[in-house]
C-alpha cells in the first residue's frame, strides 16, 4: 500500500518512477544483494543489532565501502529520581502508557527503569505494577516479532534475581505479546548481559538503586541509547549532575519529565545514539535532518558563474516546482535573496 501510493505521488509529480523501488522478499539474501549491488551507495536499516551490524560489516567488505546508517534498537533507559517517585500520582500511568504503547513496539519504549529506592518506591512500585497488569496481550505486527518477544522475554525471566510483578498471561495466537513488568537489584543488572539487551515488546525492567552511587554505576554499564530520560524535580538536576551526564554521554535524546516514545518528523528531532542504538550518532533516521544521510557534500572553487548550480548563482534565480490544481508544472520561476531566505 505504501508502495503503491509512493508510485502515485511519483506520477502527479511528474517525476521518473523508477527513482523508488520496492523489493519484497523474506530472506537475509535479498537484503544482501542490495548491500552488495556496485549501484547502491547508501544503506538505511532499522531492526535488530545482529541484522543491522552483519549489513554494516558487508558494507566495509566491499571494494567500494558505502556508509551504513543502521538503527540496531535500545532500551531506552528511564532514570526516577526520589523527587518524581515521592510525588508518583499520575507517574505510574504515564509510564505505563509508554510502556505498552503499540504493544511495545516502539524503538523509543522505555525498557529499563532505573529508580533510587526511596519513600514512596513500594507505593509507587505497586500503582505501575497494577496499571501494566491491567493490560490484556496485544497482537503484535507479525508472528516473527512476537516469538522474538517471547524468547527474549524468557531469557531476561531466568536471569540472577529478576522478579516478575505482573502475572504471566495466556497468549492465544503467535502474534500475541503480553506484557511482563520485573524488578532487579542493581548489583544483579550490572553482572548481566542479558539484561542490558532489548526485548522487543511490552516490557519494562525496574532496577532498584540503594543510592546515588549504585545509581552511576548501573549507567556507567550500559552501551549507547537512543533516549535516556529523567524524571524528577528540577533543583534535583544539579544534585544528580555526575549520573546525568552519565546519561547524557550514552544517548541521542535526553529527555527530562516525559516519556521517551514520542518521536515526531521535526526539524528538532534526533532519532540516533551512540553504537550500538545506531552506527553513526551524527544523523537522525527520524526529522527532516534525516535526508542528509543520503547527500553528499561538494564544493564549487574558481568556477565560472556560468557552471554552478542555481543555487550558487548570484543572481539568485531559482527554477521551482509549483503545484496548482494539483498539477506540478517546471516553468514557474521565482527570485529571492538568499541572505534574506
Amino acid at each position: 500500500m505504501v508502495a503503491g501510493a509512493i508510485r502515485a505521488a511519483l506520477r502527479q509529480c511528474v517525476l521518473a518512477e523508477d527513482i523508488f523501488q520496492e523489493v519484497t522478499d523474506t530472506s537475509i539474501a535479498a537484503g544482501q544483494q542490495l548491500v552488495k549491488h556496485p549501484l547502491t551507495k547508501a544503506v538505511a536499516f532499522t531492526g535488530s543489532f545482529a541484522g543491522g551490524k552483519a549489513l554494516f560489516d558487508l558494507a566495509n567488505q566491499r571494494e567500494e565501502p558505502i556508509p551504513v546508517f543502521a538503527e540496531m534498537g535500545s532500551i531506552n533507559p528511564v532514570v526516577l529520581l526520589p523527587g518524581a517517585i515521592r510525588d508518583n500520582k499520575t507517574l505510574p500511568t504515564t509510564i505505563a502508557s509508554s510502556v505498552l504503547l503499540g504493544v511495545g513496539q516502539f524503538c523509543t519504549n522505555p525498557g529499563l527503569l532505573i529508580v533510587v529506592d526511596t519513600e514512596g518506591f513500594a507505593s509507587f512500585l505497586h500503582k505501575l505494577s497494577v496499571e501494566v497488569a491491567q493490560a490484556a496481550p496485544g497482537t503484535m505486527l507479525h508472528a516473527g516479532i512476537a516469538a522474538n518477544y517471547k524468547s527474549k522475554r524468557a531469557e531476561a525471566l531466568k536471569e540472577k534475581g529478576v522478579l516478575r510483578l505482573t502475572e504471566e498471561k495466556a497468549e492465544t495466537t503467535d502474534r500475541q505479546g503480553a506484557p511482563a513488568l520485573t524488578l532487579v537489584n542493581a548489583r544483579d543488572f550490572i553482572a548481566s548481559t542479558v539484561l542490558k539487551e532489548e526485548v522487543f515488546g511490552p516490557y519494562s525492567l525496574i532496577v532498584k538503586c540503594e543510592d546515588e552511587t549504585e545509581l552511576r554505576q548501573v549507567i556507567e554499564s550500559l552501551k549507547g541509547q537512543l533516549t535516556g530520560t529523567v524524571f524528577g524535580l528540577p533543583e534535583e538536576l544539579s544534585e544528580y549532575k555526575s549520573s546525568i551526564d552519565l546519561l547524557h554521554a550514552r544517548c541521542g535524546r535526553l529527555i527530562f519529565n516525559g516519556v521517551p516514545t514520542g518521536v515526531e518528523v521535526t526539524k528538532a528531532m534526533q532519532h540516533g545514539g551512540p553504537f550500538p542504538a545506531s552506527t553513526d550518532s551524527r544523523f537522525t533516521s527520524v526529522g527532516t535532518d534525516a535526508i542528509y544521510r543520503f547527500v553528499r557534500p561538494v564544493a564549487y572553487q574558481d568556477f565560472p558563474e556560468q557552471f554552478l548550480p542555481p543555487q550558487l548563482k548570484n543572481n539568485n534565480e531559482l527554477n521551482i516546482l509549483r503545484c496548482v490544481n494539483g498539477t506540478w508544472t517546471r516553468n514557474a520561476v521565482e527570485t529571492f535573496n538568499l541572505q534574506q531566505a
